[in-house]
């Protein structure tokens, strides 16, 4: 009895060194955490990586309403053949070791984003400090170090404000998109169905922008704003989609929650404007005489958020040819932005991917080069439902009233 109790004790003693929390441990005062990283590719074919460093001594906390003299993020920069080199010069170059664990955007610069992003994508998957939540996002209208750059006044810290921006516009107003990592390799590994992603870009003057003194005024001198989508095609950035082709990208990925919608409406172009709350979309495919072909169909619920002309909303003829109206507006907008990437040979829908599940058999035949001449004379069926719940807190305008 005493000789188990003895090997008991000497195993459970001999455990408890291999649970010794500290063997990895990391002093605050030996890392630089990284908000964001940005990369471009030089004229001599090396790799420019901007890394965005937390001041976090400058921010403040609590019930303070300002942290420090100095700006909330420091900028450092490494040049390499390849990531991984730059990557490597930061420890030849910096006092502390960089920590990536809450790095939250990887921004990549426009001409890099057209020479392909596969070098690039499979780094960063494969560091495990590296979280597959980033955003991925394309500098719009530059390099990726000139956005990085520039400091936010209400989001301290800048990657804070992409990251938000992005978000709200996405399910909020449309048209923009907010990718991370994860669903960009899913994108970029699956058969029929190419890739997204949103842009930033720089509005003003750089190097005012990147000034702590700029943000002590009304008017800014420089700021970042969300861009259109990038559209990827094998992994290079072949066109950039704005407006309504834009939102309807984001309807028919499931993006979109709510959204603005205007109608012309007595000869009055404009004249109301349709605020969508709720929106559901169901997509199926199917095979006519051995060919496929694609039945969309978009609910909306809304209500009516701007009226400029005389209107009797009450009428209920006249509020089914509102409807009836809309319903065809966002018909032809959706067949519009189909027609688009039609156009650019690019099913960023998943079209491909859908009927391979549906149809594994025939989508043997149709994976090859399906994009070219599969996806681009694919029969696409729009039919959509608007319904309009009511007109906020007024019924008819005001000026139908009007002496």
């Amino acid at each position: 009895m005493r000789r188990r109790r003895w090997k008991t004790a000497v195993a459970l003693f001999t455990a408890s060194f291999l649970l010794a929390g500290c063997w990895s441990h990391k002093e605050l005062t030996d890392i630089a955490f990284v908000s964001a990283i940005g990369i471009d590719r030089l004229e001599n074919g090396n790799y420019l990586l901007t890394y965005q460093i937390v001041n976090s001594l400058n921010i403040p906390s609590g019930m303070q309403t300002s942290g420090g003299q100095g700006p909330t993020v420091t900028i450092f920069q490494t040049e390499g053949k390849t990531v991984e080199d730059a990557f490597l010069a930061a420890g030849r170059e910096m006092s502390r070791r960089l920590y990536f664990s809450h790095t939250s955007v990887l921004l990549i610069g426009k001409s890099t984003a057209e020479n392909g992003i596969y070098p690039i994508i499979d780094i960063f998957d494969r560091n495990k400090e590296f979280r597959n939540t980033a955003s991925v996002l394309i500098a719009r209208n530059g390099k990726a170090e000139d956005v990085l750059k520039v400091l936010t006044p209400i989001e301290r810290i800048p990657s804070n404000k992409i990251n938000k921006t992005l978000e709200y516009a996405q399910e909020d107003v449309g048209g923009r998109v907010k990718t991370d990592i994860s669903d960009l390799l899913y994108d970029l590994t699956t058969e029929g169905k190419e890739a997204v992603v949103g842009s930033f870009k720089l509005i003003g003057d750089k190097k005012k922008g990147e000034m702590l003194e700029s943000q002590n005024q009304t008017e800014l001198d420089a700021y970042l704003t969300s861009g259109g989508i990038g559209i990827l095609k094998h992994g290079k950035l072949i066109d950039w989609v704005g407006g309504q082709d834009a939102l309807t990208i984001t309807w028919l990925l499931k993006k979109t929650k709510m959204t603005s919608l205007d109608l012309d409406w007595a000869h009055h172009p404009n004249a109301l404007g349709l605020q969508v709350r709720k929106t559901i979309i169901g997509m199926k495919p199917a095979m006519k005489n051995g060919k496929p072909e694609m039945h969309i169909h978009i609910s909306l619920v809304g209500q009516l958020q701007e009226i400029n002309v005389p209107l009797d909303v009450l009428d209920s003829k006249e509020m089914a040819r509102i409807e009836k109206a809309y319903e065809k507006n966002v018909e032809q907008q959706i067949n519009h932005g189909i027609r688009h990437m039609q156009h650019d040979q690019c099913d960023v829908f998943g079209f491909g991917e859908m009927i391979y599940r549906q149809y594994p058999k025939e989508w043997h035949s149709l994976r090859h080069h399906w994009n070219e001449k599969g996806f681009a004379h694919l029969n696409v069926k729009v039919h959509a439902n608007v319904v309009i719940a009511n007109s906020e807190l007024r019924t008819n305008p005001f000026h139908s009233n009007l002496k």
